[in-house]
């Protein structure tokens, strides 16, 4: 899953939230100032990976692209944000904006207390409104070229996650069936483990 989907699949409280989406960049690993939440958070985002490594519709959702290409997986966390976006009131009782508008206020208030390494990165995310972005097919396009502007040469001299943007576009309908089913299981999923009232198994 990509960094929307993160966000929400945790309890609504700023610092299991950013525990949960500053997993990757921190290799898990917990910081000094980091508190009981963000530590939660950080395990959280694991134990979503785990599930959602494991699923055959996400499986599904990378066959789709072809049998080949490390990327796929990268690309599908990238598509599953913006059919979040357009599946949200199936699954979340919330008001979308609002709970953007507060994950971004109370993350700015965070960024100091956060690791050096990743303090920009979440300042970016919230002054580009990075999460809205995911929301239309040029934000998803704008998405894999910031991916490829992160890969080496050695990567970029196989494959870029841009080459997938025409092939994603095309089979985003049958992809939306994918990940429907996918949310609803990880939501059941994790809803055993923690207490995410705001979220439905949607069927």
């Amino acid at each position: 899953m990509n960094y929307f989907a993160h966000i929400l699949l945790s309890p609504l409280d700023i610092d299991y939230q950013l525990g949960n989406l500053l997993a990757d960049p921190l290799k898990a690993r917990p910081w000094p100032q980091c508190s009981a939440a963000h530590q939660a958070g950080l395990q959280l985002h694991l134990k979503i990976d785990r599930f959602t490594d494991a699923h055959p519709c996400v499986a599904q959702s990378k066959a789709r692209l072809g049998d080949k290409g490390r990327l796929r997986g990268v690309v599908v966390d990238i598509a599953y944000d913006y059919l979040l976006h357009q599946h949200w009131a199936q699954f979340v009782t919330l008001d979308k904006s609002q709970f953007l508008q507060q994950f971004h206020q109370q993350a700015l208030q965070q960024v100091s207390i956060l690791p050096d390494s990743v303090q920009i990165m979440v300042a970016r995310l919230v002054r580009y409104q990075v999460l809205a972005s995911y929301q239309s097919i040029q934000g998803i396009q704008t998405a894999l070229s910031r991916l490829d502007n992160r890969l080496s040469s050695r990567v970029l001299a196989r494959e870029s996650a841009s080459q997938y943007a025409q092939q994603l576009e095309d089979v985003l309908p049958e992809m939306a069936s994918d990940f429907c089913d996918f949310f609803s299981d990880l939501i059941i999923h994790l809803q055993a483990q923690v207490d995410l009232p705001h979220l439905i198994a949607s069927r």
